[in-house]
């Protein structure tokens, strides 16, 4: 029986890949591989992942991997600061990374909501090898106290890592009264306003924060529940005054 001539996608120079012994699977820039390969084939990606790809040596954070389009990534993830370190690069040249700061924290009653961490995905960077400082800022401090006390958020932390950094989220505002500091409110995004302004968030890392009508919508809300409850205890009383008025008529039969 004749053997079927498949045709051929692309050339290549040294052995087939299907003829190399295990010594000989790595790639050389002076090589490109192919074989013989079917029109429904993808021979690069079968051929890169297979025969010329080296994964990098690698250790820090939480590492996990996704699968993609049937490529595999691996992840290293830090919720702490720590030490990102690379031993070996392996056949991997650039790679991708995001940074997330610390949220900022919120205000007091009725105060402001804290604003976002800057975020900001870096891609195709330099990938090599060495120690690198991954420093992960955390959120900030809410607010308390309704008429006394520190009633705004503080800011979040920043977080830095590969020569880059991300603005932590400025801190919801204080609607009032014994507080009237709006020094934090400001970051990647900006906290939450009331009376006073909101914050301002960074561009490209966040956005600007809600202003005082978003953050009213929550007070005109508390507001008529509280009118709800006292509107309950009046029922209440007058229910009982009648009680009371008939045990009195009773008495008195």
């Amino acid at each position: 029986m004749a053997r079927r001539r498949l045709p051929r996608i692309f050339g290549y120079r040294g052995k087939p890949p299907e003829t190399r012994e295990a010594s000989e699977l790595n790639t050389s820039d002076s090589e490109t591989l192919s074989g013989k390969f079917t029109s429904e084939e993808d021979y690069g990606l079968k051929i890169a992942n297979v025969y010329g790809f080296t994964a990098p040596t690698a250790t820090g954070g939480t590492t996990y991997t996704v699968t993609l389009n049937d490529v595999t990534y691996k992840i290293h993830q830090f919720l702490s600061s720590g030490t990102f370190s690379v031993t070996d690069t392996g056949t991997v040249s650039l790679f991708d990374y995001i940074i997330v700061a610390g949220a900022g924290g919120g205000g007091g009653v009725i105060g402001g909501g804290g604003g976002a961490g800057g975020t900001t995905l870096y891609t195709t960077e330099a990938f090599s090898t060495g120690s690198f400082s991954i420093v992960v800022g955390g959120g900030g401090s809410g607010g308390t106290g309704w008429n006394t006390g520190t009633q705004r958020g503080f800011k979040g932390g920043t977080t830095s890592a590969f020569g880059n950094s991300v603005t932590g989220g400025g801190g919801g505002l204080p609607h009032g009264g014994a507080d009237t500091n709006t020094s934090q409110k400001n970051g990647g995004s900006g906290g939450g306003g009331t009376s006073y302004s909101a914050g301002t968030g960074i561009a490209g890392q966040g956005n600007n924060g809600g202003g005082e009508m978003e953050t009213m919508v929550g007070v005109v809300e508390e507001k008529a529940l509280q009118e709800t409850l006292v509107e309950r205890m009046v029922v209440q009383v007058m229910i009982y005054q009648v009680i009371l008025d008939l045990l009195l008529v009773m008495e008195d039969m």
